[in-house]
């Protein structure tokens, strides 16, 4: 009788795909220009306005205890200082989405805190779940001052987040009750990895194999009663589905064809409950986190086509983590047709490992020139807006600030002028590409690499090319730290743009080519190198960069960016 059932809700699932009647007829388009992410963490672990560090040095992610008491003005006022004109919807985070951070019946706080700490030993106690705990609520006040604001309240869902739920069988501290929970703890076989897949010196899952595996309905069916809950509760615009938090839900031998089925299926299933539980005509809009790498689709089960057929009314693109100006924006854009495309960016445009816990990357933050043009470029390439993930992670937050600083505000007055397709266009261009430190091993090596660009008027003017190279000591140093290492020496790299090479300049080079208020993660001016970009050597779309290393000693390529002249306002 239950297969019965099950093959005929497939079937009538299936008829609802191929007729494209997934519940009323609305616009596919939310028109929003920019979606901003809150992540809502960030309010306790950053230091703010409205959450001052006072000078603690603590390191914030890895003793919750140190974080203070999470108020619902905290909450409101995260709302109020990002809702700027130009964004039109803002996402917020409940959490790693394990555990409901809603007054949920399916599995409540208070349930959540007895079964932990009669598993563990150690009282559930965060700020966050001792605000739950006391009759604070988080969705509600975050959606009624959304609504205040006049911009739309999104749930962004994470479906498979790793953080932290690889401890829980070494659980010693309460911040993994942000986490770990008894479905997870206590259906082992349903994680994608085994013991087997266990990293030799510590024990733990590497983040791909420590999350559930969605080939299992179990799995699928426990978010999905969480987030059909917080929808009956709640008068949300829209949902977003985080498949990017963790890129992670099939083992690795799990068909294709299959991943893709799940996946539409399930998309099916949640646009067919976001219009059973929507409040009046409005549409409830339905979103998705997906890779901005079309070759990373399929693994997801991400067929974008069938996507949209199933109900999906905007694509989020994104790398994960850092601001990318190299993808496949333009190509998921014609799969898409219709339903509108939004490119990331994100507070950071570059990160290297500096210790082995949480938060211990370096980081290069992202600057004003690195934002318009990503922003230029993605417009270029079909996007219909923008999205912001981690931007208030521009404040002072985690430890080790002398390597991972300095710290800035977030600028959110340029939130408004990245909405303004016009203004992206004039600004001073900065194409980059993060190299991920690659090795120069011995002279006579030489890479290539590929830089999407959409020039325009900048490819009449003449720019430069710069490179940073660092010796292998050098790979971790903060700002404002030296070295005693060698510099680099122009006659000892050769550097072609689409088969022209460029002639080196000996004019001193600041770590950054424009000025700017940040300064973290750009390294010493030292190792830089500069090179002429005559008018003419840049064109739209691929451009073609070779850099062959001549020093016999290894080196180290970090980044490389094309610096037009800017543009007249």
């Amino acid at each position: 009788m239950k297969t019965s059932m099950l093959k005929l809700s497939r079937v009538l699932l299936l008829l609802a795909l191929l007729s494209g009647t997934s519940g009323a007829v609305h616009a596919k388009n939310p028109g929003w220009r920019l979606i901003f992410n809150n992540d809502m963490t960030n309010i306790l672990v950053t230091n703010s306005p409205y959450n001052p560090s006072d000078g603690k040095q603590v390191d914030t992610s890895e003793d919750f205890s140190t974080l203070g008491v999470l108020t619902e003005e905290m909450l409101r006022e995260s709302v109020r200082e990002t809702a700027v004109p130009g964004v039109d919807a803002i996402s917020l985070t409940p959490g790693l989405c394990w555990v409901p951070w809603w007054p949920s019946k399916i599995y409540s706080m208070a349930e959540h805190a007895a079964w932990f700490e009669k598993r563990y030993g150690i009282k559930a106690t965060t700020p966050f779940n001792d605000y739950l705990l006391n009759g604070g609520d988080i969705i509600g006040p975050f959606v009624d001052e959304c609504h205040k604001r006049g911009v739309a309240a999104v749930i962004s869902y994470r479906l498979n987040d790793a953080h932290w739920v690889e401890y829980f069988e070494k659980v010693d501290d309460p911040k993994y009750s942000h986490t770990v929970t008894r479905f997870y703890a206590e259906n082992p076989d349903l994680r994608i990895g085994t013991q087997a897949d266990a990293d030799p010196k510590t024990g733990l899952l590497p983040h791909n194999k420590r999350v559930h595996d969605w080939s299992r309905p179990e799995a699928r069916q426990y978010k999905f009663s969480l987030m059909q809950e917080m929808c009956e509760l709640y008068d949300i615009d829209g949902l977003e589905l985080d498949l990017m938090r963790f890129a992670s839900l099939f083992k690795d031998d799990f068909p294709m064809d299959q991943r893709s089925r799940i996946m539409t299926e399930f998309v099916a299933q949640v646009r067919a409950m976001l219009d059973r539980t929507q409040r009046g005509e409005k549409r409830r809009w339905l979103g998705v986190r997906i890779p901005i790498m079309q070759e990373k689709l399929a693994g997801l089960g991400v067929d974008i086509p069938a996507f949209s057929k199933a109900g999906v009314d905007y694509f989020n693109v994104s790398v994960h983590y850092e601001t990318s100006q190299q993808g496949d924006l333009a190509q998921i854009k014609r799969m898409a047709g219709d339903t509108p495309v939004y490119g990331e960016l994100t507070h950071a445009s570059q990160t290297w490992a500096l210790r082995t816990r949480y938060d211990g990357q370096g980081f290069r933050r992202s600057t004003r020139e690195m934002l318009s043009t990503t922003a230029h470029l993605f417009y270029a390439r079909g996007a219909d807006g923008l999205s912001l993930f981690n931007y208030v992670y521009y404040r002072e937050f985690g430890n080790q600030k002398i390597l991972r600083g300095p710290f800035n505000e977030p600028d959110f007055d340029l939130l408004t002028k990245l909405a303004d397709r016009d203004w992206v266009t004039r600004q001073p261009q900065l194409y980059f590409l993060r190299t991920r430190d690659q090795l120069f091993e011995k002279a006579g090596d030489k890479k290539q690499y590929q830089l999407d660009m959409a020039p325009g008027a900048g490819a009449d003017k003449p720019g430069t090319l710069r490179i940073q190279v660092l010796r292998p000591n050098e790979r971790s140093l903060g700002e404002g730290q030296t070295s005693e290492g060698v510099s680099p020496k122009p006659a000892d790299w050769k550097v072609t743009v689409n088969g022209r090479e460029l002639k080196a300049t000996d004019t001193p080079q600041p770590v950054y080519p424009y000025p700017t208020p940040i300064k973290a993660g750009f390294g010493l001016a030292s190792q830089y190198l500069a090179f002429e970009l005559p008018p003419g050597t840049l064109r739209e779309g691929n451009n073609v960069v070779e850099v062959q290393g001549l020093d016999k000693n290894p080196w180290h390529l970090r980044w490389i960016e094309a610096a037009l002249a800017p543009f007249e306002s």
